[in-house]
């Protein structure tokens, strides 16, 4: 038995082939046509270039900045005096610092803080379903009478039972 198409198929993918062949076509004769076209290259450049040199206001602050880093630095007094006492400008600097005590308090409440959120998101994350206990005989529960209990017996009353079957959890 030869494994034929149809005669819709054959003449189908052929339309296909002929209307790409003929785009593709169309495509490369517009591209040839455009590239031969004098009013695309509209050029903006007159040749006059913009001089670029170190003398623009951003090298000349940059100059300033380093200029003034150095002579603060050269000038400056020392951290700490030979007599033990601290120049006005680190003792300004530490006055208006965030002292050490209250970052570690910061930081302990932080370190609890995300303790806890991982917990939670620990929990969340390994959270399960409780199990769903499957019966393959469920027809047993109906084997017996729920009426015919003996006296003293401790199981469960069954008489409001209902048995979700695998037809009845799927509706």
């Amino acid at each position: 038995m030869k494994h034929t198409r149809s005669l819709a198929t054959s003449a189908g993918s052929l339309s296909r082939h002929r209307v790409l062949s003929s785009s593709s076509a169309l495509v490369l004769r517009r591209a040839s046509t455009v590239s031969h076209d004098d009013h695309h290259h509209d050029s903006h450049e007159d040749g006059a270039y913009t001089t670029e040199s170190f003398f623009t206001p951003f090298w000349r602050n940059a100059l300033i900045v380093t200029l003034f880093g150095y002579g603060l630095y050269s000038y400056a007094p020392e951290p700490v005096s030979k007599d033990g006492q601290e120049s006005k400008i680190r003792a300004w600097i530490r006055q208006s610092l965030t002292p050490t005590e209250i970052w570690q308090q910061r930081n302990e409440s932080h370190l609890t803080l995300s303790k806890t959120a991982a917990d939670a998101k620990w929990l969340s994350g390994t959270a399960q379903r409780p199990p769903i206990h499957r019966y393959r005989y469920y027809g047993a529960f109906e084997d017996a009478s729920p009426h015919n209990v003996p006296v003293g017996d401790t199981s469960a009353d069954t008489s409001g039972l209902v048995i979700k079957t695998e037809q009845r959890t799927k509706l």
